[in-house]
């Protein structure tokens, strides 16, 4: 009898154990507060896409750039307007020596008595003119140099260098030809030879006012001619050298436009 409550004994506990080793325990879940914030940390150091550490800046090289072209706009633009502004004050100074020598001959006898004033104020018309286009000669030079030595692109180059056209050649020497070969001289045509001597027609004998007449026509023609050669002659020099050197960095030979610069340099040192 004991031997069969020890089997049943041992029967049922192995029952128990088979139940207890059946059991499945379920997985514990990830805490959502912990995940969550997993999460958001992973997010947070992500830099969303419009803030500031996403947006590209320029680099150093870019910034450089853009300041060397604005550097080599800022330097053919003062080259520009110094040249105007030379040849504008150049001829500030004639017309305020010509309203000075119609001071000191405002009447036929003033006039004859100071007859080498009037000489001398062509002369220096001439020389004056003279003088503007060797410097706008010389400030194409410089706005050439300028150019070539830039950074910009041989196309940019190509294109700059109109510059020497549009302000030395055009702007420069139409200031000369409309206020010196032409209003300035119109002035004292219509003031000297029209005016003072005109007037003193019935005054003095008519050999001695005729030469007088004589010698200021001839004073102011050939003044006439040597500002125009003067004009002409450095439009000449200027446009071939705009050209030259243009046609050079459109064939991109660097060399072949400096050859042209120094050219052009010698040149100008002959006028001196």
């Amino acid at each position: 009898m004991k031997r069969i409550v020890a089997i049943l004994v041992v029967l049922a506990f192995s029952s128990a154990l088979v139940a207890c080793s059946s059991t499945v325990v379920p997985a514990v879940p990830n805490n959502p507060g912990q995940g969550g914030a997993n999460q958001g940390e992973s997010e947070s150091r992500q830099a969303p896409s419009d803030s500031p550490e996403a947006q590209t800046t320029p680099s150093n090289e870019e910034e450089q750039g853009s300041s060397k072209d604005e550097s080599d706009a800022t330097s053919l633009e003062s080259i520009e307007e110094s040249t105007i502004a030379y040849v504008e004050n150049a001829v500030a100074e004639l017309n305020s020596d010509y309203a000075n020598l119609l001071k000191e001959v405002d009447s036929y006898q003033k006039y004859l008595a100071n007859p080498e004033k009037v000489e001398q104020f062509y002369q220096a018309m001439v020389e004056k003119t003279k003088a503007i286009c060797l410097e706008i000669r010389e400030q194409s030079l410089v706005y050439a140099e300028t150019v070539m030595a830039s950074d910009m692109d041989e196309g940019d180059k190509y294109d700059a260098l109109d510059g020497i056209f549009d302000y030395m050649y055009n702007d420069a020497r139409d200031i000369v030809f409309d206020d010196i070969y032409d209003d300035l001289r119109d002035e004292a045509y219509d003031n000297l030879y029209d005016g003072v001597l005109e007037d003193a027609y019935d005054a003095i004998p008519y050999k001695e006012w005729s030469d007088a007449r004589s010698d200021a026509y001839e004073w102011w023609s050939d003044s006439g001619s040597d500002v125009y050669e003067e004009w002409s002659d450095c439009g000449s020099d200027v446009y071939g050298f705009w050209s030259d050197v243009k046609s050079e960095v459109f064939q991109d030979d660097a060399a072949g436009a400096q050859k042209e610069i120094e050219e052009f340099r010698k040149d100008i040192e002959k006028l001196k």
